[in-house]
């Protein structure tokens, strides 16, 4: 990690070092890319990027994308061009603005465990307002590009999915308001907001601290209440498996319908096990937890396994749950359904040389 930060924070000689042709390209443009040399060239402020770093993101996104949009080879080539270019101009337009914001991440994250007191938060969040805005660009732009590359039937399926992600970035950018606001507490993290602040409101308040809570609690607590919602929650995934099992058993409406109703007799039961009370159980399980990891004389032993089997003994229900709710999505699809689906995975692990699929 310090080595990653010192090779953010110095230049390499190679980004110290240019061309006469380098220098005049950029003297004028003053500073702004206009020829598609200037664009693929590497950015030279903080840490690079290159063009061969843009074309491994592009390679890697378009392989996802030509299995969900279902992409001819002629349509994976297009867009992944268009992706390089547009990573490579988003990469020179904010050399400067992602140089001084990942140094002061860094730096600022690095000393505070993760998070971000109240000023440097501040000062991210005006920091990262002109970098937001380029993204919005780089969302519209490449979006349009690409949908241009796809039949109607895709650019609809595309068209939502790049709805979705836009939706995170306007959360981004809510939350950076309020911080610019000053609505921010001690131990801030850009990626996400503390427990009870709704993440579309410009006006929420981070939640007072307690004066009398020792420093070393606090910052277990505020550790455990980052993550503890993803870790007690597999009914979140629930509508997610529901679409996998649709695309996987190619379900009928009527089996989608049912699918649906087990979904919500399944988070009904969900919200009967997770009480307020439960979630404070567990919380204080895992605080006592990081505490115990603290000291060395606790730190693996009869107290921490003691510890653990009472977290699992919290979890078992939600979990015997998650797995029952699953197990009656399985049911629905008949066996003409089964059995096309388990041969389309085996020619595609046969095709990867597998030569043994598991029953």
């Amino acid at each position: 990690m310090f080595a990653g930060a010192l090779f953010v924070a110095v230049p390499s000689r190679a980004q110290e070092t240019r061309s006469p042709e380098d220098s005049a390209a950029t003297d004028a443009r003053g500073g702004r890319a206009v020829s598609e040399a200037d664009v693929m060239r590497p950015t030279e402020l903080g840490l690079r990027f290159t063009p061969k770093m843009a074309q491994a993101m592009s390679r890697k996104f378009v392989e996802q994308m030509t299995k969900r949009y279902e992409l001819d080879e002629k349509q994976a080539g297009e867009i992944e061009a268009i992706m390089v270019r547009q990573f490579m101009t988003f990469a020179h337009e904010n050399e400067k603005t992602g140089r001084d914001l990942i140094e002061l991440m860094f730096a600022t994250m690095i000393e505070h465990d993760g998070r971000m007191p109240k000023e440097e938060a501040m000062e991210f969040a005006r920091m990262s307002e002109p970098l937001s805005a380029n993204l919005k660009k780089l969302f519209t732009n490449g979006a349009a590009e690409i949908g241009q590359q796809m039949s109607v039937t895709q650019r609809l399926k595309f068209t939502g999915d790049v709805t979705a992600a836009a939706a995170g970035l306007t959360i981004f950018e809510t939350r950076m308001k309020r911080w610019r606001d000053g609505k921010v507490g001690d131990n801030a993290n850009p990626f996400m907001d503390p427990p009870g602040v709704d993440p579309n409101d410009e006006k929420a308040e981070p939640p007072p601290e307690d004066p009398t809570e020792p420093k070393e609690r606090r910052d277990a607590r505020q550790s455990v209440e980052r993550w503890i919602d993803w870790q007690i929650s597999p009914d979140n995934n629930w509508e997610g498996y529901i679409k996998a099992a649709t695309e996987y058993y190619k379900l009928n409406e009527k089996q989608v319908t049912a699918a649906q109703a087990i979904l919500k007799d399944c988070q009904e039961q969900a919200k009967k096990i997770k009480t307020p009370q439960w979630r404070s159980q567990i919380i204080e399980n895992r605080i006592t937890q990081r505490l115990t990891q603290r000291n060395a004389d606790m730190g693996d032993g009869p107290w921490m396994f003691s510890l653990e089997e009472e977290y699992r003994r919290l979890l078992k229900p939600i979990e015997e749950l998650s797995r029952d709710f699953k197990r009656r999505i399985d049911s629905l699809p008949d066996s003409a359904q089964r059995a096309a689906a388990r041969e389309s995975v085996r020619r595609k692990l046969e095709d990867k040389g597998l030569k043994h699929v598991p029953s």
